[in-house]
């Protein structure tokens, strides 16, 4: 299947506004794409019920992270997705089985 990848410009990003932000695509992430791409981007977020039990909710974020390499080959976005931004300025509250999980790491206090 060939695509044709279209680049955003920044601009066009900051007028669409939440929750895009501008981001790259890397060279060669797909066929026939050979340059640096600029994109609008959404942050990723692992989200749940806030009824899962924090045990639940702690391992849950604990095998993410842990097994984010899988993640990488699986698909080149998931590059971007760093354990040392997961607490930082979250949409929405953080469950108390990821706090945990963030404190262990020293993320959050």
């Amino acid at each position: 299947l060939d695509i044709t990848v279209v680049s955003v410009p920044d601009a066009v990003v900051k007028k669409m506004g939440a929750p895009f932000v501008s981001g790259k695509i890397p060279a060669n992430t797909y066929k026939g794409q050979t340059e640096e791409i600029n994109t609008a981007a959404v942050v990723n977020y692992l989200v749940t019920r806030k009824d899962v039990s924090d045990a639940t909710a702690y391992q849950m974020t604990k095998l993410f992270y842990e097994n984010l390499p899988a993640l990488v080959a699986a698909h080149s976005a998931a590059q971007a997705i760093n354990v040392k931004d997961a607490a930082k300025n979250p949409p929405l509250p953080l469950h108390p089985g990821a706090i945990k999980y963030y404190k262990e790491k020293g993320l959050i206090k």
